[in-house]
């Protein structure tokens, strides 16, 4: 299950590593088109960016604590093997940024 939780976690995931890499100049700066953080585009793209990692970050978190914590507890299974299960999330963004940098 997480593994498939995985798969629209790639946005949030890839939205935070645009943040981290290419948009830095302008990744904590709400001043917008105001700002002097680079070109337009890169003001538009950190955006959109920290919109992901905002959005569809905090659906996911919402969906890995029902999954993860919620349905496991309500049924009295023991909670550590779903928290174990957490580290699969991240594996299909994994494996497209390794066939990316095989391909390019």
């Amino acid at each position: 299950m997480n593994f498939i939780i995985g798969l629209p976690a790639m946005v949030p995931l890839h939205s935070a590593w645009l943040l981290l890499t290419e948009y830095r100049s302008c990744a904590f700066n709400s001043a917008g088109f105001q700002s002097h953080c680079g070109s337009v585009d890169v003001i538009d793209g950190a955006g959109w960016a920290r919109g992901g990692v905002v959005v569809f970050g905090g659906l996911g978190l919402l969906l890995v604590v029902a999954v993860d914590v919620l349905f496991p507890a309500a049924y009295g299974r023991r909670i550590r093997p779903w928290l174990l299960g957490m580290l699969v999330i991240p594996v299909p963004y994994l494996i497209a940024i390794a066939a990316l940098a095989l391909v390019g």
